[in-house]
């Protein structure tokens, strides 16, 4: 098995990500072209939907830049691009390649990280005070993060719904690759904190190996909803997302800037706050 990482370093690299996430309102592609903008219609993974991927993960699918601005979403095919793919925390093991913008991935546990089973519950069901989640019993797990080149990384997401007015608001969808080395029932309540963060309430089975774990995230002025399911959808599709995207993004609109910043804010006020709790309660 690979090394375990547990809470606090686990969390370093998992809160760079998010930041990517959040700010990625304008994906700028230094050294990538883009083709012409068009809807995506089959950019997913390539396994027809299917939750459950087994021991090996495999993946087949169209890499995509998504440009988001105020009037809407301009998606376009990454094209001209071929390289090696990566995956993080496990001695930069290559897992994949591109191919002239198109992904193939094969992924066996061997090259991921496992993590602690405790970290379960914030770092893959957004429950950061491990209250309201109940997951069967412990089991080490993984998760997939790719990346192409130091500076770009990969990952499955769709953006919609972009407005301005009254208030800031859009929906984002992301499809998250969960490895347990067996089969888990995993259950959560709803849950709304001090931060204006409401996660809905879930219940399913992870099976031993691949899982795709989707969330929706419809953030509305300043409040944040997510629900998490066993899904895939195609129209999910891979981004590739610039490393620095916060220095990269060129955002102009001081009310989209505001929101995402917001955001930021509140996802480090609950992990500071999980933290503080989970330290009051080893002091005990």
């Amino acid at each position: 098995m690979s090394e375990k990482i547990g809470f606090n370093v686990g969390f370093v690299r998992v809160y760079n990500v998010l930041l990517i996430v959040i700010m990625a309102f304008s994906f700028i592609m230094i050294g990538c072209s883009g083709s012409k903008s068009e809807p995506p219609t089959s950019g997913g993974d390539g396994n027809n939907g299917a939750v459950y991927l087994g021991e090996i993960m495999k993946t087949n699918g169209q890499l995509y830049v998504a440009n988001i601005a105020v009037n809407g979403v301009r998606y376009s095919k990454l094209t001209g691009y071929s390289g090696l793919v990566h995956q993080y925390y496990s001695d930069d093991v290559a897992v994949g390649l591109i191919n002239d913008g198109k992904l193939l991935c094969v992924i066996e546990p061997s090259m991921i990280m496992f993590f602690y089973p405790e970290d379960m519950s914030w770092l893959i069901f957004e429950d950061y005070s491990h209250a309201h989640t109940q997951i069967s019993k412990d089991v080490d797990f993984g998760v997939v993060d790719l990346f192409m080149t130091p500076d770009f990384y990969i990952h499955r997401a769709y953006y919609s719904n972009v407005k301005m007015t009254p208030y800031v608001s859009f929906v984002q969808e992301l499809v998250q690759y969960v490895y347990v080395e067996e089969d888990i029932v995993v259950s959560g309540q709803k849950f709304t904190d001090d931060y204006d963060f409401t996660r809905n309430a879930f219940s399913f089975t992870l099976r031993g190996g691949w899982n795709t774990v989707y969330k929706k995230i419809e953030f509305t002025g300043d409040a944040y909803a997510v629900s998490i399911d066993l899904k895939n959808p195609d129209h999910v599709v891979w981004l590739c997302v610039s490393r620095e995207a916060e220095e990269d993004a060129q955002i102009s609109n001081p009310e989209v800037i505001n929101s995402l910043d917001s955001f930021w804010k509140n996802r480090k006020l609950r992990f500071e706050e999980a933290m503080n709790n989970r330290n009051s309660q080893i002091g005990k």
